[in-house]
C-alpha cells in the first residue's frame, strides 16, 4: 500500500516536533539567570507588571540594554502577564516558537522542492542544531554591549 504525500509531511511534522520537544524539554526546569534576564525582565519594571500603558508606551520608546526592540519587550511583558516570573513557561514559549520555526523551514523546504525527507533532514539540522541553544535555553538574548 502507497502512503499519500499528506501522510509523509505528517509523520514528518510529527518526527521534528518529537525530536525537537524531546531535546529541549529540560529547559523548562531552568531558572532565569544573570547575564541579561534581570535587565531585560525580572529587574525591568516596564516588562515585570506585564501589560500596563505606562510599560506599552516605553517598550516603543525606550532602549533596553543599549537596545531599541519594543517587539521582544513586548513579547516579555505578555509572557509576564500570562504566567507570571516563572521562567519555566517563559522558556517553554521559546520552545513552542522554535519548534514552529522548524515546521516552517520544512514547509518552505517541500515548497521549493524538496523531498519529505530531505526537507526533514534541513528541518532537523536547524531545530537540533548547538548553535540554536540560546534562542530556546535562555529567556532573553545576551547583549554583547556589556
Amino acid at each position: 500500500m502507497k502512503r499519500s504525500p499528506r501522510a509523509a509531511h505528517l509523520v514528518a511534522a510529527v518526527i521534528l516536533i518529537l525530536m525537537t520537544v524531546v531535546l529541549y524539554w529540560p529547559v523548562t526546569s531552568y531558572n532565569f539567570i544573570t547575564l541579561d534576564d534581570n535587565e531585560y525582565v525580572y529587574e525591568n519594571p516596564m516588562v515585570a507588571n506585564g501589560f500596563t500603558w505606562k510599560g506599552l508606551r516605553a517598550a516603543w520608546h525606550k532602549n533596553v540594554v543599549g537596545h531599541w526592540h519594543p517587539l521582544t519587550m513586548l513579547s516579555h511583558m505578555l509572557d509576564v502577564e500570562l504566567f507570571g516570573m516563572f521562567a519555566g513557561a517563559h522558556l517553554a514559549v521559546n520552545l513552542v516558537l522554535h519548534t514552529l520555526n522548524a515546521l516552517l523551514l520544512y514547509w518552505l523546504a517541500v515548497r521549493c522542492g524538496a523531498h519529505a525527507l530531505a526537507a526533514l533532514f534541513i528541518a532537523s539540522v536547524f531545530a537540533l542544531h548547538p548553535l540554536n541553544v540560546e534562542n530556546i535555553a535562555w529567556v532573553s538574548p545576551v547583549s554583547y554591549t556589556h
